[in-house]
């Protein structure tokens, strides 16, 4: 998805951060750094799982469901990257009503 220098500058600010605080004496600087793995973690787990999913191919059936739905509607599709892009809340577009609401239009096996 090129999130390199996305990445980058998101760890980059999670690393200024820990600095900080372990050098300002906030908090010791081995708990600041490993608070600001565990931060960089969560914040790159949906994206690097997305990753990989969408090199491998394989989508599962809702996700087919979803892209097919996106086809012809312009304003959802906007949606959709707006929130995988974190440009949006996530859960503004990926939530369970949302996703039936969008998908219960397209049949799982259209062509």
């Amino acid at each position: 998805m090129a999130l390199g220098m996305s990445d980058a500058l998101r760890d980059a600010e999670l690393l200024g951060e820990a600095i900080n605080a372990g050098l300002s004496g906030r908090m010791p600087l081995e708990a600041a750094m490993a608070d600001r793995e565990q931060r960089r973690n969560e914040a790159m787990s949906v994206d690097w799982s997305g990753n990989l999913a969408a090199a491998s191919f394989a989508l599962a059936p809702e996700q087919l469901r979803l892209m097919r739905a996106l086809v012809d509607d312009e304003a959802e599709t906007r949606q959709f990257f707006l929130a995988r892009e974190g440009m949006i809340p996530r859960t503004a577009f990926f939530n369970p009503d949302n996703l039936a609401r969008i998908t219960s239009r397209v049949a799982l096996h259209a062509q």
